[in-house]
């Protein structure tokens, strides 16, 4: 079952599970992706306006095709906001801020094209993220990333790049620190959740935010982290 957040004759808002993919591709069982398991619940007319990691859950939006390009017009301009909820390595200081740094496609005959996809390369394009900690332990911080831009990665890429990288990612992340997270907190799954997105409905021109509760598996690690620091 995928969760509906909304839906009206332009719209449809879900909240993804971790390990769906949108789309097919490359290993992955088409009558897996979260189009296939739509179109087998009756919704067949409908396209993703943005992209989600597979092991990225939370807020995903889709639309019917005549309102595509307005929402991709609201995405290139800034007129639609996201914000996630990530689990990190550390203590973030300050405990909010700017993280900006260009970001560059690992060349593919290149020695970074197998672990890691996406690099800091200060040729490469623009990207920025905002952040702010919300609840802060001695070895890891649950934070709020905004991004300002959307490039392949980009929080999971800039975390690494500030040293604070994502609990649970097995691309960018500390081996280590993932191991410790799964040993002893029970963390599954890369730490990052899609919670809220704002947008202006493209039939009515009214803005809309649509929220994604945190999964029970991402509140059970939080709550086994137990007392935040001091």
């Amino acid at each position: 079952m995928i969760p509906i957040l909304f839906h009206d004759a332009t719209l449809l808002v879900v909240d993804k599970p971790a390990g769906v993919a949108v789309h097919g591709g490359s290993g992955i069982i088409p009558a897996t992706t979260l189009l296939a398991r739509l179109r087998a619940a009756g919704y067949s007319a409908w396209q993703p306006a943005h992209r989600l990691d597979a092991a990225t859950s939370g807020v995903l939006v889709l639309a019917r095709e005549d309102a595509l390009a307005d929402l991709h017009r609201q995405f290139l301009t800034g007129g639609i906001a996201k914000t996630y909820l990530a689990l990190v390595q550390g203590v973030l200081d300050p405990a909010a801020g700017r993280f900006d740094a260009a970001l560059r496609r690992a060349d593919p005959a290149g020695d970074d094209a197998g672990r890691r996809k996406v690099a800091v390369d200060p040729a490469g394009d623009a990207a920025t993220t905002d952040y702010r900690t919300r609840i802060a332990w001695p070895q890891a911080t649950l934070v709020e990333l905004t991004p300002r831009t959307g490039r392949t990665h980009q929080l999971r890429v800039h975390c690494r790049a500030a040293g604070h990288p994502i609990a649970g990612d097995p691309r960018y992340g500390n081996p280590t620190f993932n191991r410790l997270m799964r040993r002893r907190y029970g963390l599954e799954r890369l730490f990052l959740h899609a919670a809220a997105l704002r947008l202006r409905h493209p039939a009515n021109g009214r803005q809309r935010e649509f929220r994604a509760p945190l999964p029970s598996e991402l509140a059970a690690v939080l709550a086994a982290l137990g007392p935040p620091r001091g």
